[in-house]
């Protein structure tokens, strides 16, 4: 236990004992930066998966879900209602390689959710992820 401090004549970093941190200024009172620091690490993009973790037929497939959080807290379907919001996949070494969306009971796509195939498992694919929406929609 204990506090780590990291500074000098132009400031001070301290980690308190409790994981909060503290930006002090020159003077050692101002603080500065505090909420800049707490919204660069606000919102988390994680993916889970559901179904097989190891494929034995060539019909298996599981799903991966890309899920939005706004200080742990699930806003994925916020930003799926957000106009302009968008979820983008890629897989390595396949620029052509079209995601295989999920379907809703209407048969809607679902853009956070897509299938990862027997083929893919077999091939090594890697996939990446991207998520583009309006931050500002969403207050602390």
């Amino acid at each position: 236990g204990g506090n780590l401090k990291i500074g000098g004549t132009g400031g001070t970093f301290i980690v308190n004992e409790d994981g909060s941190v503290e930006i002090l200024g020159p003077e050692g009172s101002t603080k500065y930066a505090a909420k800049e620091l707490e919204d660069a690490y606000r919102f988390q993009i994680l993916l889970e998966y559901d179904g097989l973790t190891v494929f034995l037929n060539r019909s298996d497939n599981c799903t991966v879900t890309c899920k939005v959080y706004d200080n742990a807290v699930d806003i994925t379907d916020k930003v799926l209602a957000q106009t302009g919001s968008e979820f983008k996949w890629s897989k390595s070494l396949d620029s052509t390689w079209t995601p295989t969306y999920v379907k809703d009971v209407g048969g809607k796509e679902i853009p956070n959710k897509i299938l990862i195939t027997h083929e893919d498992v077999e091939r090594n694919a890697s996939f990446a992820w991207a998520v583009a929406f309006d931050e500002t929609k969403f207050t602390t």
